[in-house]
């Protein structure tokens, strides 16, 4: 497999974490993906035309996907808040699933494909008029994500509802009806996602805030479904996050 991720800094950064582009150069393959605390919209562009534009919602577990060989992908790995104000419809249904949309969806289908850059200016530039708007942003709910993703979900829904002025059931609320799950569940995943460099490296034992060894396990294969170990040797390059970590 050939794969390649352009992170996302700046304003933009708000709103999506990277780009990445995936190519499966050999035989059909399914791999692992692990919850990671985004969603992702992934393009499948053919000779000339749109294939395929699927939207993904937010994974709470370990979910298998398969990818036929000699297949391109290019994907778009959102943070929460852009399902409000760049897709502007909620995730929620698609929880642990994705759904198939038209290919001319925020007319992706008019952007370059061929390489991963110019796709990527294109989409900063035809996406930049959804989120500039000041009059149409909820600043609450800018600085609700910027603390949850800034913290690695190591921060409690009261401490956030005391931090940003709107209380614990509002969040909850919001969460459910936007996303699906709830923001203590969203938190323990971003919390979980974020030891994945370490374990990717060997180290196994918990460098968060996890009352010990056993706490740090039971959490991890809570939504991965396996333990740090078998995340780190990962067998057959099961789990392809960790084979991108790991260089693989």
């Amino acid at each position: 497999m050939n794969y390649r991720e352009i992170p996302v800094c700046g304003l933009l950064s708000h709103f999506i974490k990277s780009f990445w582009e995936f190519e499966n150069t050999e035989s059909d393959s399914t791999f692992d993906i692990l919850p990671d605390g985004v969603f992702d919209l992934i393009l499948e562009p053919g000779k000339g035309q749109m294939r395929k534009v699927i939207l993904t919602g937010v994974w709470t577990e370990q979910m298998t996907v398969a990818i036929p060989r000699k297949s391109r992908l290019i994907g778009i790995r959102f943070k929460l808040i852009a399902s409000e104000y760049i897709l502007q419809r909620p995730v929620s249904p698609y929880l642990n699933s994705q759904t198939q949309l038209p290919i001319d969806f925020i007319e992706v289908n008019q952007l370059p494909t061929n390489d991963l850059g110019p796709f990527v200016s294109a989409f900063y530039d035809r996406i930049l008029p959804l989120i500039v708007n000041p009059e149409k942003t909820d600043t609450r709910k800018l600085e609700l994500f910027r603390r949850l993703y800034g913290s690695h979900g190591e921060v409690s829904v009261g401490q956030l509802a005391q931090e940003i002025h709107w209380s614990a059931r509002q969040i909850n609320r919001y969460f459910t009806k936007q996303f699906g799950l709830s923001a203590k569940t969203f938190a323990d995943i971003l919390k979980c996602h974020s030891s994945f460099p370490q374990i990717a490296k060997g180290d196994l034992y918990p460098e968060r805030k996890y009352f010990d060894q056993a706490h740090f396990i039971r959490h991890v294969k809570r939504y991965t479904g396996v333990s740090p170990k078998v995340l780190y040797h990962n067998k057959n390059d099961r789990f392809i996050q960790f084979s991108t970590l790991q260089g693989r």
